[in-house]
């Protein structure tokens, strides 16, 4: 049986921060976080938090990072950390994942996401 394992989403990244959920389709876990900026974001650095709040009292599974000390534009590609101890946290089915930009002066760009899952995580 093929099961698709990446969730896609597109954030609008604004000044004010924001945040993006995503509900998980299948018990299972983060493998990697894979992002795109669409356009010119007018910043250095940009943190996109990747949590489980609906799993137990909600987890942080990683961080995604954007980063160009020339400024970030179009076509920057993001670097996924896990979290050492919560990154391979196994949710459940229907588990909310949420993305969470810190709000930064003058930020205002789009991104392109995506979440690989593992829908074979033992545990």
């Amino acid at each position: 049986m093929f099961v698709d394992t990446t969730l896609t989403c597109n954030m609008t990244l604004t000044a004010a921060g924001g945040t993006t959920y995503l509900v998980a389709p299948y018990r299972g876990r983060i493998l990697d976080v894979r992002g795109v900026i669409q356009d010119a974001a007018g910043v250095t650095s940009i943190n996109a938090t990747l949590t489980a709040p609906s799993h137990g009292s909600g987890v942080t599974l990683g961080i995604a990072a954007f980063a160009n000390a020339s400024g970030i534009g179009a076509k920057s590609v993001c670097a996924y950390t896990p979290n050492a101890s919560t990154g391979t946290t196994i949710f459940s089915a229907g588990s909310i994942l949420q993305l969470t930009v810190a709000a930064a002066s003058s930020l205002s760009c789009a991104a392109a996401m995506y979440i690989d899952l593992d829908p074979y995580a033992a545990g």
